[in-house]
């Protein structure tokens, strides 16, 4: 176990739960590679050029990036409701 995960609770110091987080971490490689996808489309079907496909997938990045701060809070706030 690393240092911030207690071993009896298996829980972090912000309260989230390894599993928690490993569901974060798969939703922001999901919306990755979505946006990468969609990008590669886009130049394939030379709808962009290649410095605006570029672009595109640095903003998608960015824009996934920002939001996870967000839904790291949100998901903390129902860790100690029950279903």
């Amino acid at each position: 176990m690393s240092e911030g995960v207690s071993a009896v609770q298996g829980t972090c110091p912000d309260g989230l739960t390894e599993a928690a987080i490993d569901v974060l971490l798969q939703e922001v490689y999901g919306e990755l590679e979505v946006e990468e996808r969609a990008a590669e489309a886009a130049f394939l079907c030379d709808l962009n050029d290649q410095p605006g496909v570029s672009r595109s997938r640095r903003r998608a990045g960015r824009a996934v990036l920002r939001s996870l701060p967000v839904r790291v809070q949100v998901t903390a706030g129902f860790a100690g409701k029950a279903a």
